[in-house]
C-alpha cells in the first residue's frame, strides 16, 4: 500500500500521470484508477496516509471481477471450443479458419 501513498504524494505534488508511473513502476492506467479512487471518495493525501493497510487495501484492491469486458467474455466461452480444434490433426495447417465460428 505504500505504492498507492507514493502515486498519491506525486499527483499532491503536481507530477503527470506518465510521470507518476515511471516513478513507481506501475502502468498508466494503474495510476489513472487510483487517481480516479481518490476523487471518487474525496480523500487527500493526509487522509490516506492515516489510513491502515486494510483500509487502503479494501479502497483500492476491491472485488473487480464486474469489470470484465464483454470481449473477455466472449473469448471465454470460446476456449472449449478453440482446444477441441486445436486438438484435431492438421489444424495448424488452416489457421485463418481457426476462430471464424
Amino acid at each position: 500500500m505504500n505504492k498507492v501513498r507514493q502515486i498519491i504524494r506525486l499527483h499532491t505534488e503536481g507530477k503527470n500521470k506518465s510521470e507518476i508511473s515511471k516513478l513507481c513502476n506501475v502502468s498508466r492506467n494503474t495510476v489513472k484508477r487510483y487517481l480516479k479512487i481518490i476523487a471518487r471518495e474525496q480523500l487527500n493525501y493526509e487522509q490516506v496516509c492515516t489510513m491502515n493497510n486494510h483500509q487502503l487495501s479494501r479502497l483500492f484492491m476491491a472485488d473487480e471481477s464486474h469489470l470484465v469486458s464483454e470481449k473477455v467474455k466472449h473469448l471465454h466461452s470460446l476456449l472449449p471450443w478453440i482446444t477441441k480444434e486445436l486438438g484435431r490433426r492438421h489444424m495448424t495447417n488452416k489457421p485463418e479458419t481457426a476462430l471464424t465460428k
